[in-house]
């Protein structure tokens, strides 16, 4: 039975102890919370822990994360201390840059492929024109030309339906080619787009810790993420029995993320509640107060007008002037 140690929430920024270890370890989303504008998002990553001080470096963080939400937690066989957390982009690497240079050439291929198609498809139509343009009566033609017979009308019917019939193969078969090259050109270019050959692929969440003992541990990460939303949706459906009739509501949450990340198998949970962006404390604007220099008249102030006085006030203030008087 795993017990749980030192759990307490490490805020981000806190600088790296040096560290004798390093380990490269994996994540696994395996809770999400979404909410109306984004989504709060746990990983947990499993790792051995060596005795002394390590880091631990997970490497699959996106990188639209709001950094300033990062918090990290743990749970381990054996106690053991997270002393602070650092991150750093991770270059895209040789084995992910090969692929997606071998996926950029597959497509300029296939591209290359469909431009020849057209060009054949352009030649086609050339052909099919001049199918079009062959004179079937003879007098149309020149001094020599002569009027055709049944049987050489015949033979040209069959020449222009059999070229027909041949062109319009050729125009099926080309086109199909393009839409298989299409096809696969999209397949490939959601490749291109998952695996993301920018300059930078990944966060790089550095977790320095300190274990008296190896221990087995499971480190949580959270974070916020923009990209992911979600909104009810309601069916209502209505049945008739004799002169009664029963209503039945159905209600539905339909969520979109476009956060980069897989959600499958997760425990996700639907929220209306709206979370404060980040803990900064607010402005303080100043507040500056004029003392008027102020000369009484009959007991009432020559910059206050009398009007604008309670009336209980304007009264006593009437009475005190009459009174001086």
């Amino acid at each position: 039975m795993k017990k749980l140690f030192f759990l307490g929430q490490i805020f981000f920024g806190l600088a790296l102890v040096p560290t004798l270890f390093a380990i490269d370890a994996t994540s696994k989303v395996t809770a999400v919370t979404v909410f109306n504008d984004r989504a709060v998002v746990e990983r947990v990553s499993q790792v051995s822990l060596p005795v002394g001080e390590s880091s631990v470096m997970i490497s699959d963080i996106p990188l639209n994360v709001d950094r300033d939400t990062i918090r990290v937690s743990g749970v381990g066989s054996a106690k053991f201390s997270i002393l602070g957390i650092d991150y750093r982009n991770k270059p895209i690497s040789d084995s992910v840059s090969a692929r997606a240079n071998e996926i950029s050439s597959k497509i300029e291929n296939l591209q290359r492929q469909n431009e020849s198609f057209n060009g054949q498809l352009q030649q086609i139509e050339i052909q099919r024109k001049l199918l079009k343009n062959i004179k079937l009566d003879a007098s149309a033609g020149g001094s020599n030309s002569r009027p055709r017979n049944a049987i050489e009308m015949k033979e040209i019917l069959d020449f222009v339906g059999k070229m027909g019939a041949s062109l319009n193969q050729d125009v099926a078969s080309v086109n199909l080619k393009i839409k298989s090259n299409d096809k696969e050109i999209a397949v490939l270019n959601r490749e291109l787009i998952e695996i993301n050959p920018g300059t930078f692929s990944n966060l790089a969440l550095v977790v320095s810790v300190n274990s008296k003992i190896e221990t087995r541990a499971d480190l949580k990460v959270e974070y916020q993420i923009s990209g992911a939303r979600w909104r009810p949706t309601y069916n209502l459906y209505s049945t008739s029995t004799g002169d009664s009739v029963d209503l039945t509501l159905d209600s539905y949450g339909v969520i979109s993320q476009q956060t980069g990340e897989d959600w499958q198998d997760v425990e996700l949970t639907l929220s209306t509640a709206r979370p404060a962006l980040g803990i900064d404390r607010p402005e303080a604007y100043p507040l500056n107060l004029n003392i008027a220099d102020v000369v009484a008249l009959g007991g009432i102030p020559r910059r206050v007008n009398a009007k604008m006085l309670a009336p209980m006030a304007f009264d006593a203030a009437t009475s005190a002037a009459t009174s001086a008087r």
